[in-house]
């Protein structure tokens, strides 16, 4: 065997979506409902709305490549994967990573503010004043849950909010 023949041919060149090398260029994320121009809408609430040009599968994480003759394809981050094309697929997964750092920690800054709205009720408040401060020496101080969970929201990261407002959570079940 010569050692042309040992070099494997790129997976999306294979597919005929262009000439190697290829190039990421940048994603989006397409999920429903879209709103079309007449007003009318497609796609249900959080439905892939891209389709891969490698596999055909409808994806919501539309990754942009274009090949060395120019071709731009769309295709999803699990095919991007699946070239082994290791400098691309670090790109996707970096950008990937990002987007869903960036929609937890909106999710969660969403929920702390819920939560801090929730904490300002009297119904709450006399649950958690009802019930006894965690650390036992604080307890005896007089304090309670409350103080607890206020000093939490106050002063702890995301993490530890997230966490006391979990623990809230099934305290009210």
């Amino acid at each position: 065997m010569s050692n042309d023949q040992d070099v494997r041919e790129h997976r999306f060149q294979t597919a005929g979506l262009g000439i190697a090398p290829f190039r990421y260029v940048g994603f989006s994320e397409r999920r429903g409902p879209i709103k079309l121009a007449d007003g009318s809408e497609i796609g249900s609430p959080g439905q892939p709305m891209g389709t891969c040009a490698y596999c055909g599968q409808g994806i919501a994480i539309c990754c942009e490549i274009v090949s060395a003759d120019g071709k731009r394809f769309i295709v999803g981050s699990d095919c991007v994967e699946k070239t082994g094309d290791k400098g691309i697929v670090v790109k996707v997964k970096s950008a990937v990573n990002k987007l869903r750092t960036e929609k937890r920690k909106a999710s969660e800054a969403k929920r702390i503010a819920e939560f801090e709205a929730e904490l300002e009720t009297e119904e709450l408040r006399a649950l958690l004043a009802a019930k006894k401060h965690p650390q036992q020496w604080r307890a005896d101080k007089g304090e309670t849950l409350l103080d607890s969970v206020e000093w939490f929201m106050a002063r702890a990261g995301n993490a530890g909010k997230m966490k006391t407002i979990r623990m809230v959570s099934k305290l009210r079940g």
